[in-house]
C-alpha cells in the first residue's frame, strides 16, 4: 500500500501555514508606509514561496497518480487476458461436456447391450439346461434299447422267415423291426442334434461374454479419459483465477492508491488557491499604499509615467510590487512583479529609449536584455519567459520588449532590474 508520511507532513505543515496567514485582514504595521510595504512584500514573497511548494507538491502527486493509473492499466489489460484464457477455457469445458453427454449416452446404450445379452445368456443357458436333460432323457431310453437288443440277439431276415408261422406273420414281425431301427435311428439323430445345439448355444453365449467384457473395458476408458480432462481443466481454471484474483487485488490497491493521492491533490489545490488570494490581498494593499505614496509625491507609480528620474517602471499595471530590493542580501539589483505574474503574459517595457545590447540566454539570468541609453547607462531585465527585441535594435520607452518569466536562477515569475553606470550596478530606484 502506497504511504508517504513526508508528503503528509508538509500537507500538515501547509494547512497549519494556512491557519497562520488565513485572515483575510493583514496584521497592523507601523505609521510608516515603507515598512508596511516592506512587511507587506515580505509576506508576499512567503505566500509566493508556499504556492511554488504547493504546485510542486501538486505536480509531483500527479505524476506518481500517472504511474500508478499505468500500472492499474496494466493490470486491467493482465485481468483481460486472463478472462479471455478462461473464456477459452470455459468453451474447453463445454465442448467436453458434449463429448461426455455423449458418452453418457454410448454408456447407457451399452448398458442395454450388455443386458440384452445377459438376457440372452440367460435364455441360452435355459435352452443348454433343457437339451441337456433332454438328451439324457434320449440316452437313457437309448441304452435300454440297446442293452435289450443285447440280451435278445439279433434276429437274421432268415431266421424271422423260418420261425414265422405264415407270410403275414413274417410281414408283420418285420415291420416291426424296421419301425423299432427307424425309432433308434431317430433317437441318435435327436441326440446328434441337441448336441449340435447346445453347442451353437455355448459358442453364443461366449461370444456374448466377449462382447458384454469388451464393452465395459470401453465404458471405463470413457468414464477416465472424461474425469482425468474434466480434472485438467478445472485445474488449469483454478490457476487463473487465483491469478485474477490476485491481480484484482493489486488493482482494488492501485484504485484506493489513486483516489488517496486525489485527495491530497485537491487538499493542495485547496491550500494553493488560499495562499493565492492571500497573495492577491496582499498585493492589494500594496498597491494601496504605492498609491497613496505616489499621490503625496512620494514615490512613482508603475502606471507608464516618467519618474523624476527619468524612467518608467519596466513592469507595469495594478498590482505591481518589488519582491527583494537593491542591496538586499548583496542584491544588485531590483526585483519586480505584478500579481498574476505567474501566467507568464505580463509584459516589460523598456525604462527608457536606447539601443538593445544583448538579448540572449544567461544560465543565472535566464532570458536577458540589456538597453544602452548612452553616456555609460545601461538597464538589464532578466529571467524573462520570453523576448520580443534582438541585438542592435532601437527602443522606445514604454515599449514592449519582453515577458515576465521565471528562467535561469530564479524563484517564482518576476524581472530582475538592474541600471549600470558604466558597468558598475546603481540603485535602481534612483531612477524610477
Amino acid at each position: 500500500m502506497w504511504k508517504n508520511k513526508i508528503c503528509r507532513n508538509l500537507l500538515c505543515a501547509a494547512l497549519t501555514a494556512a491557519l497562520l496567514f488565513g485572515s483575510t485582514a493583514f496584521p497592523a504595521f507601523g505609521t510608516d508606509t515603507d515598512e508596511q510595504i516592506d512587511a507587506l512584500r515580505q509576506k508576499s514573497e512567503e505566500l509566493q514561496a508556499q504556492i511554488d511548494a504547493a504546485e510542486q507538491e501538486i505536480e509531483a502527486i500527479r505524476s506518481d497518480v500517472n504511474k500508478k493509473q499505468e500500472y492499474a492499466d496494466e493490470l486491467s489489460g493482465q485481468i483481460e487476458d486472463l478472462q479471455a484464457q478462461i473464456d477459452v477455457l470455459d468453451q474447453s469445458i463445454a465442448a467436453v461436456q458434449v463429448r461426455i453427454d455423449e458418452k453418457l449416452v454410448e454408456i447407457e446404450e451399452k448398458n442395454n447391450t450388455i443386458l440384452a445379452l445377459e438376457q440372452q445368456n440367460a435364455e441360452a443357458q435355459a435352452e443348454i439346461e433343457r437339451c441337456e436333460e433332454e438328451i439324457e432323457q434320449t440316452y437313457e431310453r437309448l441304452k435300454g434299447r440297446l442293452r435289450s437288443l443285447y440280451m435278445n440277439g439279433t434276429l437274421s431276415e432268415l431266421e424271422l422267415l423260418m420261425s414265422a408261422t405264415d407270410f403275414s406273420t413274417y410281414l408283420t414281425t418285420l415291420q416291426l423291426m424296421e419301425s423299432m431301427a427307424a425309432h433308434d435311428d431317430a433317437l441318435i439323430k435327436s441326440i446328434e442334434s441337441d448336441i449340435l445345439n447346445l453347442q451353437e448355444l455355448q459358442k453364443t453365449i461366449e461370444a456374448n461374454r466377449l462382447k458384454v467384457e469388451q464393452s465395459k473395458v470401453e465404458l471405463e476408458a470413457a468414464k477416465a479419459d472424461y474425469e482425468a480432462s474434466q480434472a485438467e481443466i478445472e485445474e488449469d481454471k483454478a490457476v487463473v483465477k487465483s491469478s485474477q484474483d490476485l491481480i484484482q487485488s493489486k488493482w482494488d490497491e492501485v484504485q484506493s492508491v489513486i483516489a488517496d493521492l486525489d485527495s491530497q491533490s485537491a487538499a493542495y489545490q485547496s491550500l494553493k488557491e488560499s495562499y493565492e488570494r492571500q497573495l492577491n490581498e496582499a498585493a492589494d494593499e500594496i498597491d494601496a499604499l504605492i498609491r497613496a505614496q505616489a499621490s503625496s509625491g512620494n514615490a512613482s507609480w508603475g502606471d507608464g509615467s516618467v519618474s523624476a528620474g527619468g524612467f518608467v517602471w519596466p513592469v507595469q499595471g495594478s498590482g505591481v510590487y518589488t519582491t527583494t530590493e537593491y542591496g538586499q542580501g548583496g542584491h544588485g539589483g531590483l526585483d519586480i512583479t505584478r500579481h498574476g505574474a505567474s501566467q507568464l503574459t505580463t509584459p516589460i517595457y523598456a525604462a527608457a529609449a536606447g539601443t538593445v545590447l544583448t538579448a540572449t540566454w544567461h544560465s543565472s539570468y535566464g532570458n536577458y536584455i540589456v538597453v544602452d541609453h548612452g553616456n555609460g547607462l545601461t538597464t538589464l531585465y532578466a529571467h524573462c519567459n520570453s523576448i520580443s527585441v534582438s541585438p542592435g535594435e532601437h527602443v522606445e520607452q514604454n515599449q514592449q520588449i519582453g515577458i515576465v518569466g521565471n528562467t535561469g536562477y530564479s524563484f517564482g515569475a518576476h524581472c530582475h532590474f538592474e541600471v549600470r553606470i558604466n558597468g558598475s550596478r546603481t540603485n535602481p530606484r534612483n531612477y524610477l
